[in-house]
């Protein structure tokens, strides 16, 4: 039984030699094959070129302050020099001017500013009369003292002394506690208009009043003589006492 199946297999396989024909068309690659076993590491490499050296960093923020030190000790305090030698004194200086403390005068006064002023022309005797007053407290000088007035008449450099007396005008002074009082008259005036030009150019005019205590020297003698009072020029008063104008 083996021996007719061999003879049939041989047959078939003899039968199937001589009818080879041409090679077929080669089939598709197979399915990859699972991965081997990792290799042994291999030897290290040769190092790389060095890169180039980076930018410079940002500098850090500073440090705190450090505590204050201690004051150093103060040193010892040197010795005192010797006392010099005084010098010799000096010669003594001539003695001065008499002085002024107590002398008062005012400043120029326009009578375009006195507290009150008037005008009146009297027909009957062709008289302009303008009275001006100022306000002014001198009770404590009254009797302690001598009050001069000077007049600076407007469009002159003339200064005189009041009270005054010509052909065709008079000033005087009137002083009580509270107040200074100017009484002029000009004459012959012969309208009531001409008294008002009169006036209105009179309050052009200044004065100043000058107080001097009793018992100042004033000149040669010093304040008893009324002659004396009456003639000191406003130059004498300004010369003696250094007014300024």
């Amino acid at each position: 039984m083996l021996n007719r199946l061999a003879v049939l297999t041989l047959s078939c396989a003899l039968l199937l030699a001589a009818c080879t024909g041409p090679q077929g068309p080669v089939g598709p690659d197979g399915t990859n094959g699972a991965n081997g076993a990792k290799g042994d590491k291999g030897d290290a490499g040769t190092p790389g070129t060095p890169g180039a050296t980076g930018p410079k960093g940002d500098p850090g923020t500073p440090g705190a302050t450090g505590p204050k030190g201690d004051p150093g000790t103060v040193g010892t305090p040197g010795t005192p020099g010797a006392p010099g030698t005084p010098g010799t004194p000096g010669t003594p200086g001539d003695k001065g001017d008499p002085g002024t403390a107590n002398v008062l005068y005012s400043k120029w006064l326009a009578l375009s500013t006195a507290n009150s002023a008037s005008s009146f022309w009297d027909e009957a005797d062709s008289t302009c009369r303008q009275i001006f007053e100022f306000n002014v407290d001198l009770k404590a000088y009254l009797n302690q003292a001598l009050i001069l007035s000077y007049l600076k008449e407007a469009f002159s450099s003339s200064i005189q002394a009041l009270p005054f007396y010509t052909p065709s005008v008079s000033g005087a002074v009137n002083v009580s506690d509270k107040r200074i009082q100017l009484v002029f008259r000009n004459y012959p005036v012969t309208t009531n208009a001409g008294c008002n030009g009169v006036f209105a150019s009179r309050k052009l005019s200044e004065i100043r009043y000058v107080i001097v205590p009793g018992g100042v020297p004033i000149g040669p003698q010093s304040l008893g003589s009324g002659s004396r009072q009456q003639s000191l020029s406003y130059r004498e008063i300004q010369q003696r006492f250094g007014l300024k104008d």
